[in-house]
């Protein structure tokens, strides 16, 4: 196996060379460097990820997302990962899960960084970059049902499933059974039946 990685390594190593303006071969080589080699390698390729990780197209976002998420354990500082998340974050292509997982590294990674100042970032941008399903599906998994019950509406949960799922297990971490068991009428002649038979086990 490792035979083969450092054949293929090397493919796109000469692919790089040959063709310089080659993004993909280029993004796919310092990827596959930063995450895997040595400490010295990592920090040439680490340059080269964030110079790609400048452009507003597909191959900046990636470059990006292995910045923030494919973490080496050394040769890789605080201050790098912070400032790629901050770029990620206000990337055109952001995605929702993207944007909060990089609020839980902050959240990781700083001490003045708590759950008042992660909450205050998501609902800045929240219903643009950030779902409002998403950040309730955190909500609850970080053990605020209060708080994912008044950001996922009633309304909301009976038309989207994650939503539901949502508010539904907000009612049951605050035993509000009668509520929940409501919530699961509204949807029965709409979601589907593997929907319906997880609520049911929930209950």
């Amino acid at each position: 196996k490792e035979g083969n990685f450092s054949k293929a390594l090397d493919k796109l190593r000469k692919l790089v060379e040959l063709h310089p303006n080659n993004i993909s071969a280029k993004f796919e080589f310092h990827k596959r460097v930063f995450t895997f080699l040595s400490i010295e390698d990592r920090i040439v390729s680490k340059q080269a990820l964030q110079d790609l990780g400048r452009r507003s197209d597909r191959w900046g976002y990636k470059s990006l997302q292995v910045l923030c998420f494919s973490m080496p354990k050394t040769g890789y500082l605080k201050e790098d990962i912070l400032e790629s998340i901050d770029k990620l974050q206000y990337h055109p292509l952001v995605t929702s899960i993207d944007f909060l997982k990089g609020c839980e590294i902050k959240f990781s990674l700083l001490d003045n960084y708590g759950v008042a100042q992660f909450n205050e970032d998501v609902e800045r941008v929240l219903g643009d970059r950030v779902k409002i399903e998403d950040y309730g599906s955190w909500l609850i998994r970080f053990n605020q049902p209060q708080k994912a019950l008044s950001t996922v509406s009633k309304e909301l949960a009976q038309k989207n499933s994650q939503a539901f799922f949502v508010r539904l297990m907000g009612l049951l971490q605050l035993g509000k059974m009668t509520e929940a068991k409501t919530l699961i009428d509204h949807v029965k002649n709409t979601f589907s039946a593997e929907d319906l038979y997880l609520a049911g086990i929930y209950l």
